[in-house]
């Protein structure tokens, strides 16, 4: 019983220290994520569109830049979009698979808690029974109460009575 608590004890430990690692990286992933859609808009066809009927000392729709020269204008063309949006992409797919990993492994670590808190249960209640049968063994025979016997010194009295009881 006492291994079960410390094995508990570890596993709600790293279950903790996972379930902060999946909440930062849900974070991250969100982060990414907005910044991913805010870019996105950015090529969507009204966006190119609107980039395509632009001229000299205005405004551009998307970002809201002033025009300013010819270069900046051919600068701007939806290929350049397209390619700034290639490592928003990259780090969104990778968040993601973060993001997936660090659940996963937070709901495996809650799966052993559970095991673990279960086996505790019914180490308890197995000594438990033991401290009973004991208890029992020990009024027919008129020897003390076990009730704060070790799980140890249960286990061997129990031996011993097994031994007496084969030997009549």
């Amino acid at each position: 019983a006492r291994q079960t608590e410390t094995d508990l004890k570890t596993v709600s430990a790293r279950s903790e220290g996972l379930r902060e690692v999946a909440e930062a990286a849900g974070r991250k992933l969100d982060e990414v994520t907005s910044l991913y859609d805010r870019m996105k808009e950015c090529n969507a066809q009204w966006a190119k569109d609107a980039r395509a009927s632009l001229m000299v000392g205005e405004a551009c729709p998307v970002c809201g830049q002033l025009i300013a020269t010819d270069e900046y204008l051919q600068s701007i063309s939806d290929k350049h979009f397209e390619s700034v949006l290639e490592p928003v992409v990259r780090e969104l797919t990778l968040c993601r698979e973060r993001a997936d990993a660090a659940r996963k492994a937070y709901a495996g670590t809650q799966a052993q808690e559970v095991a673990f808190r279960k086996l505790l249960e019914s180490r308890r209640q197995e000594y438990a029974d033991l401290a009973g049968e004991l208890d029992k063994l020990r009024k027919e025979n008129g020897d003390m109460d076990m009730s704060e016997a070790g799980y140890e010194d249960i286990c061997a009295a129990l031996e011993t009575a097994d031994l007496k009881s084969a030997e009549l």
